[in-house]
């Protein structure tokens, strides 16, 4: 994430583990959501904006999602990728009020994971429609890819 461009998106995905492993689920619940919109902002060269303008404006001004029909895209728009936002709308993101809410780690399981599927997803898209490099004389392989 880093690399392409995330930074911001990457430090929030890192505290939202960090938040989880903590046990401060509607934290992690936040944060990944935090990351997810900050990749979407990113990838868009947005300073602000929600998800769903951030998601409205990946389908209606960029060519990221023409691989699928219009309709396919409204349907991932609205079905498929708003699931993180509603997530930390509904369960991480609105204070407790008077009493304290214990949100299963679960959620916040559910949410981490989420974010890293979407940001993922995001990344795939921007990869799949930049130019392919030129590798004259060189590998493919980026020596801070190795694992090893």
């Amino acid at each position: 994430m880093k690399r392409e461009g995330f930074l911001g998106a990457h430090e929030e995905f890192r505290d939202a583990r960090s938040y989880l492993q903590a046990g401060a689920t509607d934290d992690a619940i936040h944060k990944a959501n935090c990351a997810f919109e900050s990749a979407l902002k990113s990838l868009l060269n947005q300073r602000e904006g929600t998800a769903n303008d951030l998601l409205n404006k990946l389908r209606e001004e960029t060519d990221l999602l023409d691989a699928v029909s219009p309709e396919a895209q409204r349907v991932i728009i609205l079905k498929v990728l708003q699931g993180l936002p509603v997530l930390r709308h509904k369960i991480g993101g609105h204070g407790q009020g008077a009493e304290p809410v214990n949100v299963p780690r679960a959620y916040g399981d559910l949410a981490v994971n989420l974010s890293a599927t979407y940001i993922k997803f995001l990344l795939d898209l921007k990869k799949e429609h930049e130019p392919a490099p030129k590798t004259e004389g060189r590998s493919d392989v980026d020596e801070d890819d190795m694992l090893f």
